[in-house]
């Protein structure tokens, strides 16, 4: 069963190989630094979807949910994840 952890790092990396794959359609346009926040989100919703679909017991505690929050806070604060707000 995977761990907080691992969705930790499944975030961190997300937003890494996405924003190093975005490149603009002209080969002179600059690479995207980021990726969208919703996108993100998206992506750790559909995760915990499956997550819990194999793993019915899977639960986060309330620690985890804070330390998940703040992966999301982190990488808006770093300029890897780009906030709608």
């Amino acid at each position: 069963m995977p761990s907080a952890l691992d969705i930790e790092h499944f975030l961190f990396m997300t937003a890494r190989h996405k924003a190093a794959n975005k490149i603009g359609i002209h080969a002179l346009q600059p690479r995207r630094q980021a990726i969208a926040y919703s996108s993100l989100e998206d992506g750790f919703k559909i995760v915990m979807t499956v997550i819990r679909t194999y793993h019915a017991d899977f639960k986060l505690n309330l620690r985890d949910q804070k330390r998940i929050r703040g992966v999301f806070e982190q990488l808006v604060r770093d300029g890897r994840c780009l906030s709608s707000t």
